[in-house]
């Protein structure tokens, strides 16, 4: 109900409209009050009052503003803007196009310029009522679409100059609502007017009337760049977006007719300084807001491509027979003020597509990219104090811009012209800035990652001034300093590995103190690259021997055939130093088993025993020990020593050893078929004691083979893993080697009964790595 009361107190029937106060001097403030504060349901009928009789009302105030301006009262004429500002912030078009029509706008930019928020009073008037008006270079018939040029010429004049950060957004939205619809019919006329445009070719091409041409021609393109469908809704455009009007574009440029004037304006020695800007601000906004394609295909197919030049000291000029590209190079070398324009142009026009170099780049490379590099071949690099583009810093960032983005043509050009002198002159020079732009080339051929640029720059040792522009013993904190390590970094990050052995074969002594962060990553990738950090071998196949880390993803298999089966035995016990990490050779992990026993095997049995005793004789660094071993392993049963009684108590006690030798009278014996499994245990050589280890028949399994006795001290110290250091093992003599041969063969008939467990438990499908 609260909400239903106020609405009918915003509309309540006491609320009348009433009219405008009269327009004098003591009834400013009651007129100001009823523009700001008019209630929405009189609104209509102030806007009413303000435009009827063709806004007669808002003549009253303006003749009112001349003569308070004749008193110079600040205070009627401060009252006298409020009041004008008040008529734009209620956004009506109709007041708008009140105030800015022809004849009533000189006094509201009167008005407009005693703004009280700025320092000063603003003159607009004088510049607006002088020489420089309206100037119709074509003549229009239609008188509407003239009337709508005007109108566009004022909008611009109150958004832009006048007022231009002084408006309300709502009214500065309507200002380019309206300047967009008068666009769109001036553009519409001149589109489907065919005189209009040819009549622009005739201007453009001729000598009088030159500068008018190109000023109309450049206006039109702004124009319809701009403009927008007006059946769109207003939203901004992303930059770049192909305009309204780009067939009119089109059919403009399509015969070239255009270009070709273009090439004798930028060309011609007699062509006026206004007539060369006007002409290349028009070619950077084709190719910026249209794409470089339409200027691209016209250079490729023009022709009248000049000869080389015969000499060091000869100067591209231009011929009235000459190309638009020729025009191009002309202006880039010999006009400064505009050669960051034709720098930012010829670079668009250079990047070309993978799938459409060869029309354009089989015309520009062997005609025009040697006149591009002829002024570095007979200059000092000496720079111009006067000039802020160097002509020699444009011409080898093109370079590097053509080495980054071009193929194979660049490779033909490395060979054909001496472009490793120009980048040494420039890494030599005490220009700053020309060492900067040589350093990116440098850059630009790594980044190709090809060895022909590698070869390039190691051979024509690009480097070494390169790197003499670092300060030895000072701290390299400058632009130069940066960028030449960034260079040295990204070569070390990318790998390029014949980059990397130049750079730390030849530089690293020498600059290794002065980024040290840099050159020991260097040092670092070329000692990765080399292989020189590997662990180091006394045997010739040492290198051959690749390891890999105990405690992987093949331990739990093998935990669980070293894990005794018998119900009566409790589970192994896995602590941190019997699961620790060591390296072991992959020639001595466990090979695949097989799950099932079949009879067929024992046939095969002597045979592969003969390959694996051949294979670990060739390939393991203990040689005849290992020969010995594996005879001895051949021999399916053999009487027991003496010696064998101390290994077998060491390895699990003489209860253990009574079960194990039952187990063996019971069936047949075979040659063990898993004597790879435990190849990675490591062995405590030389005489064990029982004391340490115990004689207790409830040892696990796992502390039996893994050696973890109650002294960790002396098992981690008497611990090494398959492969290193086997000293031990030939001292020891053979007693060891008879005791290491029964301790493996005693482990291998016990996986023989273990296997027939592990057959049970595949087939009741229990996970083989369950404990």
């Amino acid at each position: 109900m609260e909400g239903g009361s106020s609405l009918d107190q915003l509309f309540r029937d006491d609320i009348k409209p009433r009219d405008l106060p009269p327009c004098d001097v003591e009834h400013l403030d009651e007129i100001l009050l009823v523009l700001k504060t008019s209630h929405p349901t009189v609104r209509s009928k102030v806007l009413k009052d303000l435009t009827d009789k063709d806004g007669a009302y808002i003549v009253k105030l303006l003749d009112l503003f001349d003569v308070c301006e004749l008193d110079a009262d600040k205070t009627v004429l401060h009252k006298l803007f409020d009041i004008f500002y008040a008529m734009l912030e209620m956004c009506n078009r109709g007041v708008i196009e009140i105030l800015l029509n022809e004849t009533n706008f000189i006094s509201v930019v009167g008005v407009f310029g005693y703004n009280p928020g700025l320092i000063r009073e603003m003159d607009f008037r004088t510049a607006l009522e002088g020489d420089g008006g309206f100037q119709e270079v074509i003549p229009i018939t239609d008188r509407r679409v003239v009337e709508r040029v005007h109108m566009n010429f004022r909008i611009q004049v109150i958004k832009d100059n006048v007022l231009s950060r002084s408006l309300p957004d709502g009214c500065v939205l309507l200002l380019e609502h309206m300047a967009n619809e008068n666009n769109f019919h001036i553009l519409s006329f001149i589109s489907e007017t065919e005189d209009y445009w040819k009549s622009i070719k005739d201007l453009v091409s001729s000598s009088d009337k030159r500068v008018d041409g190109l000023g109309l021609l450049k206006a039109i393109i702004s124009m319809a760049r701009v403009t927008k469908p007006l059946d769109r809704p207003q939203r901004r455009e992303p930059f770049g977006a192909r305009p309204v009007f780009g067939s009119f574009i089109d059919d403009l440029f399509s015969d070239g007719e255009l270009f070709a004037a273009f090439g004798t304006i930028l060309g011609s020695p007699d062509s006026k300084p206004m007539e060369v800007a006007l002409a290349v601000d028009i070619l950077n906004m084709l190719v910026v807001y249209q794409g470089p394609d339409r200027l691209r295909s016209y250079l490729a197919s023009e022709g009248k491509c000049i000869p080389a030049p015969a000499s060091d000291k000869e100067r591209i000029t231009w011929t009235p027979d000459s190309s638009l590209f020729t025009a191009l190079l002309v202006v880039f070398e010999r006009n400064e003020p505009l050669r960051i324009q034709l720098f930012n142009l010829l670079r668009e026009i250079f990047r070309v597509p993978l799938g459409q170099d060869d029309k354009f780049l089989s015309v520009f490379y062997p005609n025009y990219m040697h006149w591009l590099l002829q002024p570095l071949k007979n200059n000092a690099f000496v720079p111009d104090e006067s000039a802020m583009f160097d002509l020699q810093d444009s011409i080898m960032e093109l370079l590097t811009f053509c080495t980054e983005n071009h193929g194979y043509r660049v490779k033909y050009l490395f060979g054909r012209q001496p472009i490793a002198t120009y980048a040494e002159k420039m890494l030599r020079s005490t220009n700053k800035l020309f060492v900067i732009h040589a350093v990116k080339f440098v850059r630009a051929c790594a980044v190709r990652a090809e060895a022909f640029f590698s070869r390039f720059l190691i051979q024509n040792d690009l480097f070494t001034p390169m790197l003499a522009n670092l300060e030895i013993g000072k701290p390299n904190t400058g632009a130069v300093g940066s960028v030449i390590l960034e260079v040295l970094s990204f070569i070390e990050k990318t790998n390029l590995t014949s980059l990397v052995e130049h750079i730390y074969t030849k530089f690293y002594e020498t600059y290794k103190a002065e980024c040290p962060l840099v050159f020991e990553a260097i040092r670092t990738r070329h000692d990765g690259n080399t292989g020189s950090e590997d662990v180091d071998m006394s045997s010739a196949d040492a290198n051959k021997v690749q390891f890999v880390r105990a405690g992987s993803i093949d331990d739990e298999e093998e935990l669980y055939f070293e894990k005794d089966t018998e119900p009566t035995e409790s589970s192994p016990e896995f602590t941190k130093n019997g699961l620790s990490e060591e390296e072991v050779p992959c020639q001595n992990r466990p090979r695949s088993i097989k799950l099932v026993d079949y009879d067929d095997d024992d046939d095969e049995s002597t045979t592969k025993k003969e390959n694996i005793s051949t294979d670990l004789i060739s390939t393991s660094p203990r040689g005849a020990d290992i020969e010995e071993e594996e005879r001895e392993l051949k021999l399916p049963v053999r009487k027991k020593k003496e010696d064998e009684v101390d290994t077998q108590s060491f390895l699990g006690g003489s209860n253990v050893l009574a079960q194990k030798k039952a187990q063996q009278s019971s069936k047949k014996a075979r040659s063990p078929q898993f004597k790879n499994v435990f190849q990675k245990i490591s062995w405590k050589l030389g005489t064990p004691n029982s004391s340490e280890n115990g004689s207790s028949s409830t040892t696990p399994a796992a502390e039996k083979i893994g050696g973890n006795n109650s002294d960790g001290k002396q098992d981690d110290s008497n611990s090494n893993s398959v492969g290193s250091d086997d000293a031990a093992g030939v001292d020891g003599g053979n007693v060891e080697s008879a005791a290491l041969a029964a301790a493996k063969r005693k482990l291998a008939l016990e996986e023989v009964t273990n296997s027939e467990s592990l057959l049970k438990k595949a087939k009741t499908c229990t996970p083989i790595s369950s404990s």
